[in-house]
């Protein structure tokens, strides 16, 4: 949905951290229109957020995975422009990063 959102041009920025605290952390800012308040409290719902290809399903199925998994969703504007979205889920244990 992300992709689909952004118009031609810039990239989207992508940003992984390890958290010492035992997660992982992902960070997706795209070059798009914000959203709306009324919107962006609604983001998770299915079909809330649609494009004119977009479903509306994607971040409300990617924050279902994320909290099945223990982790969390959260969605946000940019200083400028552009959508926040980011994924924190905890690391496997017995695994190396």
């Amino acid at each position: 949905a992300i992709l689909r959102s952004t118009p031609a041009g810039p990239p989207i920025e992508l940003a992984e951290i390890l958290d010492a605290g035992g997660f992982v952390d992902v960070s997706i800012t795209d070059s798009g229109p914000p959203l709306d308040s009324p919107l962006l409290e609604r983001a998770f719902e299915p079909f809330a957020v649609r494009g004119s290809e977009a479903s509306g399903l994607s971040l409300a199925l990617a924050h279902r995975v994320a909290l099945a998994h223990g982790g969390r969703l959260t969605v946000g504007n940019g200083t400028e422009r552009g959508l926040i979205v980011s994924l924190r889920l905890p690391r496997s244990q017995g695994r190396p990063a």
